[in-house]
């Protein structure tokens, strides 16, 4: 991850670091969005060697350690709240000056990673979850084993529903010559209205919405949910309480919240600041659906039933 954002980095920055204004119209806008995600892989790089160690040190039969975070004090709350509000307003001032927009990258990833920390660390405070391998465990788990199971089923399900598309269109040759039609009056469309008129009825259909409404509000959340919660599936064995899954689960959600912000946020530039904001609440959906999942599988497996988990 490390070699990768470097080599990423080192492609877009060979001229001025901080000036982006010769890059060709939209251009800047591409290579500001391949610094965010490079920042993104070196962080998550950072997170695997983090493990990396925590395993070398469990290796050499070193005593590990439990850390357990005190609650946080008001103050510092407030503190990360206003540099994480402040980053975004910095991130959208700085990405319409070209001189500076080199610079957006830096607090664009503040922007996604502030509220993370903020909202795990208040979620495992006082916990007791485990050794320092599980804590950077959990967090590389939910970075790169959920975030990349649930790309593959998403991405597996768009390429069935691909295949199953074609084998329509092959079984209905007219509704394939109907689409044909469609594709040519829509390029010889100039305005956008036009085009809603076009295919508006086509869209705002009762089998559009419901078919929107399934992947949207089901089949994605299902997908993500299942995938976030398999860290804690992977070590439930040595869970014992609901707190340590409840642990486990929020620091995978952190994770997997922390990927999805920087990929889904890397190409905004038209009200960035806005979209890092919205950015939280995502996040702590995704931190708080994780440590719900972990707290029913340490009940679990604590002597609860597996009943729990279903609730």
């Amino acid at each position: 991850c490390l070699a990768l954002a470097a080599a990423i980095g080192f492609f877009v920055l060979r001229g001025d670091p901080l000036d982006m204004g010769a890059a060709p119209p939209g251009r800047g806008a591409e290579r500001t969005g391949a610094l965010v995600v490079a920042g993104g892989l070196a962080l998550v790089g950072c997170v695997l060697i983090a493990t990396l160690l925590a395993v070398v040190e469990r290796f050499r039969a070193r005593a590990a350690s439990r850390p357990v975070s005190a609650p946080m004090r008001t103050w510092s709350i407030f503190v990360w709240l206003v540099s994480w509000l402040g980053a975004s307003v910095v991130a959208q001032a700085l990405v319409s000056q070209d001189r500076w927009s080199g610079l957006v990258p830096v607090f664009h990833l503040l922007a996604v990673a502030i509220p993370v920390f903020l909202l795990v660390r208040i979620a495992t405070a006082g916990i007791a979850g485990g050794s320092r391998l599980r804590l950077w465990g959990s967090i590389s788990s939910g970075m790169v084993l959920s975030t990349g199971l649930a790309m593959l089923v998403e991405f597996s399900l768009l390429l069935l529903s691909a295949i199953v598309g074609f084998l329509y269109l092959v079984i209905n040759p007219e509704q394939a010559v109907a689409l044909q039609h469609l594709a040519t009056r829509l390029q010889e469309i100039s305005t956008p209205s036009d085009a809603v008129n076009l295919v508006g009825k086509s869209l705002t259909s009762p089998g559009a919405l419901v078919t929107a409404l399934a992947i949207v509000a089901v089949i994605t959340p299902v997908i993500e949910e299942l995938a976030k919660s398999v860290p804690a599936w992977l070590i439930s064995d040595r869970i014992t309480a609901a707190g340590q899954g409840l642990w486990v689960g929020a620091l995978a959600g952190a994770g997997f919240a922390l990927v999805e912000g920087i990929l889904v946020s890397s190409d905004a530039t038209y009200g960035l600041g806005y979209i890092l904001v919205l950015r939280a609440g995502s996040s702590l959906m995704h931190i708080l659906s994780g440590a719900l999942s972990g707290l029913g599988i340490g009940a679990m497996r604590g002597g609860g039933g597996r009943g729990r988990v279903a609730i």
